[in-house]
């Protein structure tokens, strides 16, 4: 990690898959640039279970181990990271001007937006004291490491909701799986696994309120109890920064943008598909366009 310098040619918000394809893209063509994450480089892929379709990775591999590569990469690489989080951007006479967590401020010719996705709210009675209370998850990345035999309750019908019950039954927990309506809209391949691995799927089970008692969440009506629950209904892309700069404008549908010299990246493209390797594919191409805003030579629609 480095120090937040004052002004970057090129700024890469989100350290994510397309981020950190971004940053080494600028990298190779040598445009000077910051690339401002929270967390461990690789940002959600960590939360999955098993990634089977991505090319080069014959058998697979783990979220876990693929972040660690890409982690390992980006120090190898040198990439100019900062650990910190881009709350607002504005520009400035043609300069994007990026605020940051810390109170620090970045300037930036251009700006790359790979920012990944957001869950969708929980709409239930007593979410937020579940929250303060460290039980609820969004994803198993904030689930303790080793579980032990506790009992997790995973809601969703989803590839999430599986890969995330999947996790918890390798690290040792119990994983209960309740989907709102009747049907699992999960691949047929994770529900095979689900229940090779022991995973216990109900249907037609909702959950209207969750309450903390004793250290246990108690889940309303189904009066389950568990020590921890993971929220899988469904994510939607993090589009608050590029709100504040395009307010009333569709998110686009490419790498480019309405603005000159802002480029997007993976799952804030509308109607992509989120796969890691497409995410790193826009974030190559936006690192391309960058350079060739900046006066470089690359041509993004080539290669």
């Amino acid at each position: 990690m480095i120090d937040v310098p004052a002004r970057t040619p090129l700024l890469v918000v989100g350290a994510g898959p397309a981020g950190l394809a971004a940053s080494l893209q600028a990298r190779r063509e040598a445009v000077g640039h910051v690339t401002v994450g929270t967390g461990p480089p690789g940002g959600l892929v960590a939360a999955a279970w098993r990634i089977d379709n991505l090319p080069g990775y014959q058998g697979g591999v783990t979220g876990t181990g693929l972040s660690r590569r890409l982690a390992r990469q980006a120090w190898d690489a040198e990439l100019p990271l900062v650990d910190d989080e881009v709350t607002a951007v504005a520009m400035n006479d043609g300069t994007f001007v990026a605020g940051l967590a810390s109170g620090k401020t970045i300037e930036a010719r251009t700006m790359i937006l790979a920012t990944g996705t957001r869950p969708v709210p929980w709409p239930v009675a007593g979410a937020s004291s579940l929250a303060r209370s460290g039980r609820l998850h969004r994803d198993v990345r904030t689930l303790p490491a080793r579980l032990g035999g506790k009992q997790v309750i995973v809601l969703g019908g989803g590839d999430a909701a599986l890969d995330s019950a999947l996790s918890v039954r390798r690290r040792g927990g119990r994983a209960t799986v309740l989907v709102r309506s009747e049907g699992l809209k999960a691949s047929t391949r994770l529900v095979a696994r689900a229940g090779e691995a022991g995973v216990d799927l109900r249907m037609g089970s909702p959950v209207e309120e969750a309450t903390i008692e004793d250290g246990l969440v108690r889940l309303l009506p189904l009066d389950l109890l568990a020590d921890h629950v993971v929220v899988c209904i469904g994510r939607v892309p993090e589009d608050a920064l590029y709100r504040m700069l395009l307010p009333a404008t569709a998110l686009p549908s490419s790498v480019p943008t309405p603005i000159d010299g802002l480029f997007v990246a993976g799952d804030i493209i509308a109607g992509h598909d989120r796969f890691i390797a497409s995410a790193m594919g826009d974030g190559q191409r936006a690192a391309l366009f960058a350079a060739r805003f900046l006066g470089g030579r690359a041509d993004p629609t080539s290669g």
